[in-house]
């Protein structure tokens, strides 16, 4: 048990001092642990609950939308392939700007609409509009570009 305890001990140290941005940075981890719950691991949605992300509009927004959105949630009603979801989606701030480019990344690859983002559009959309309350459908379109 002795020699056991620093072994269990180096290895936790290890993990909570690995910096953020260096756990799960590929896209596909980050949707798995942050996004798959709710619009499921095929982007299809969760029990019509949830909307879906595959051949979603939602996903092909311009990247300063999506990255705001995802920055800072969603609530209240929207449309998604004519279908109305009433569910918030939580703000992702606490992803690094490489978590979420990547991940922002994957759900347009993955999910048909392609294009790439990058970490420095995070940055400068979260310098923007990165804190504040969740927008609304209306509060997201009508902030300035």
């Amino acid at each position: 048990m002795k020699r056991v305890l620093p072994l269990v001990l180096g290895v936790v140290v290890a993990a909570c001092t690995t910096p953020p941005q260096q756990r799960g940075t590929t896209g596909a981890e980050v949707y798995a642990t942050t996004c798959a719950a709710c619009h499921a691991a095929d982007g299809l949605g969760v029990n019509e609950a949830f909307p879906p992300l595959k051949d979603s509009p939602w996903v092909s927004l311009p990247d300063s939308l999506l990255i705001r959105l995802t920055l800072r949630g969603l609530r209240g009603p929207i449309q998604v392939n004519g279908r109305e979801y009433n569910n918030m989606m939580p703000p992702h701030a606490f992803l690094t700007d490489e978590q979420l480019a990547a991940v922002l990344t994957f759900v347009r690859t993955e999910f048909g609409a392609g294009g790439l983002i990058e970490p420095d559009q995070v940055a400068a959309e979260r310098q923007r509009f990165g804190s504040g309350p969740m927008w609304t459908i209306q509060e997201l379109t009508a902030a300035p570009e």
